[in-house]
C-alpha cells in the first residue's frame, strides 16, 4: 500500500492523480532536483487473474514505457525515467497539468473550432509516431490531455504496437475502448495499420463536435457490432452549425473500409487545417450531407439576408422617360380626335363629298322630276372620301 508522503526511489509521493485499469498515477517530487513529475505504477493483478492475464499486463506496461520513451514530440507526454522498486515497475513522465478531453466533454465542452484544433494537434503526434512505426491503438478522449495553455498531449501507449514488437495479444481478442475501436480492431485482426488510429481519432472528433458518441448502447458487444455493420449518423444530424466540409471529412475518417479513409494522419490533419478558417468566420449552416439512415439528402444553399441595392439612375433618364410618355399621350389624343372616323372631331369634306347629296334627300333627274334617295345604313368611306389627306396640285 502506497501512502502520500512515501518515497519510491528518488521520488516523494505528493498526491494521487488518478487510477486506471492497469495502474495508478501519482504526482511526485524529485528529492534532488525538486522537479514535479507524474509517476505511474502497475497495480497488482486482481484476484482470480490467470497467469496469462498477469503476464500480458506486465508486457503491456513495459511496452508502454519503451514505446513512449522512444518518442519525442510536443504533443506526446514525455517519459523521463523508468525503474523497478520493490518488485514494482515504475514509469516517471512529465507532469501535464490540465484536463482530459473526456472530462472537458462532460463538464465544459469546447467549441467546434477549439475541438478541431485539439484533434489536429493529436494528428500531428500520430503523424510523428506512425513514421516511426508506432500505432497507438487506443485513441480515446481519456488518453488526450489538454494543458492550461491549450496544448493537446497524447498519453497512455499501453496498447501501442511497434514494428519491433512480438505478438503479445491472443488471436481473435479485441483490444481498445469499445466506443472508439475501428472495425478491424473489433474483428481482432492482428495486422492493424495506422488507419485504425485514424478511425479512432475520427470517433473522438465526432464526439467533440456533436456531444454524441458515434455508436452507443448499454451492451458493449452491440457497440462493437455497430462499428462493423452500421453507418454512423452524420455529425450535422446532431449539430446543424458545422460546415459541410467538416461533416464530410469526419465521415471519411469513419469509413468501414480502411482504404476509403485518409491516406495518413498528415492528410487528415491538412484537411482539418483547411476547415479552420471556415470555423473562425462562423461557418455556414447546412443540412446533413447524409441523412440519419445513410442516404443522400438535399443540401441547403443559404439565401442572402439583404438584397443588393440597385444602382442609382441618372436624372436624365427620368426626364427622357417623362418626355416620351407625354409625346405618346399627345399622339394618342390627336389620333382619337382627328384621324379616326366617328371620333367626334370636325373634318372638312372634300369637294366630291359636297357635290354628292345625302341619302334620304330629293335629287333632280333629267326632265325636271325628282327622286328621293332612300335612307340606308352607313357605309364605309370610299377611296375618294379621304382625298383631303393627300396633297393637292394647288398646294
Amino acid at each position: 500500500m502506497i501512502d502520500i508522503g512515501d518515497t519510491i526511489g528518488p521520488y516523494r509521493i505528493t498526491s494521487l492523480i488518478g487510477t486506471g485499469g492497469m495502474g495508478r498515477v501519482y504526482e511526485v517530487e524529485h528529492c534532488v532536483t525538486k522537479r514535479i513529475e507524474a509517476m505511474k505504477l502497475l497495480l497488482p493483478s486482481a484476484d482470480g487473474a490467470t497467469p496469462e492475464d498477469q503476464q500480458e499486463h506486465v508486457s503491456r506496461f513495459l511496452r508502454e514505457i519503451q514505446v513512449q520513451a522512444s518518442l519525442a514530440h510536443p504533443n506526446i507526454a514525455a517519459v523521463h525515467h523508468a525503474f523497478v522498486e520493490d518488485g514494482l515497475l515504475v514509469m516517471v513522465m512529465e507532469m501535464v497539468r490540465g484536463s482530459s478531453l473526456k472530462r472537458l466533454i462532460e463538464i465544459d465542452p469546447p467549441p467546434v473550432n477549439r475541438a478541431v484544433d485539439y484533434v489536429a494537434q493529436v494528428l500531428g503526434a500520430l503523424e510523428y509516431a506512425h513514421r516511426r512505426g508506432v500505432i497507438h491503438r487506443d485513441i480515446t478522449p481519456a488518453n488526450i490531455i489538454v494543458t492550461t495553455d491549450g496544448v493537446a498531449k497524447l498519453t497512455d501507449f499501453g496498447l501501442a504496437k511497434s514494428q519491433k514488437d512480438v505478438q503479445i495479444t491472443r488471436d481473435g481478442v479485441a483490444v481498445g475502448s469499445v466506443h472508439y475501436m475501428s472495425p478491424e480492431q473489433v474483428r481482432g485482426q492482428q495486422e492493424l495499420d495506422y488507419r485504425s488510429d485514424l478511425y479512432s481519432t475520427g470517433a473522438v472528433l465526432y464526439e467533440l463536435i456533436t456531444k454524441q458518441k458515434v455508436f452507443d448502447a448499454a451492451d458493449g458487444f452491440a457497440i462493437m457490432r455497430a462499428h462493423v455493420e452500421k453507418q454512423p449518423a452524420p455529425p450535422s444530424h446532431w449539430n446543424k452549425d458545422i460546415p459541410r466540409e467538416l461533416n464530410d471529412l469526419v465521415l471519411k475518417a469513419l469509413a468501414k473500409d480502411p482504404i476509403q479513409r485518409f491516406r495518413g494522419a498528415a492528410e487528415f490533419r491538412q484537411a482539418l487545417e483547411k476547415v479552420k478558417p471556415m470555423l473562425e468566420k462562423g461557418g455556414t449552416a447546412v443540412r446533413p450531407a447524409l441523412s440519419a439512415d445513410g442516404k443522400s439528402a438535399v443540401r441547403q444553399i443559404p439565401k442572402p439576408l439583404v438584397k443588393p441595392p440597385r444602382a442609382p439612375r441618372k436624372a436624365g433618364m427620368f426626364v427622357a422617360a417623362g418626355f416620351a410618355g407625354f409625346a405618346a399621350a399627345a399622339l394618342g389624343f390627336i389620333a382619337t380626335q382627328y384621324l379616326i372616323p366617328g371620333s367626334g372631331g370636325q373634318v372638312e369634306a372634300s369637294p366630291a363629298q359636297k357635290a354628292e347629296p345625302k341619302r334620304g334627300q330629293p335629287t333632280k333627274r333629267p326632265g325636271g322630276k325628282t327622286k328621293s334617295t332612300p335612307p340606308s345604313q352607313p357605309v364605309a368611306p370610299r377611296p375618294g372620301d379621304l382625298d383631303w389627306a393627300k396633297p393637292s396640285a394647288n398646294d
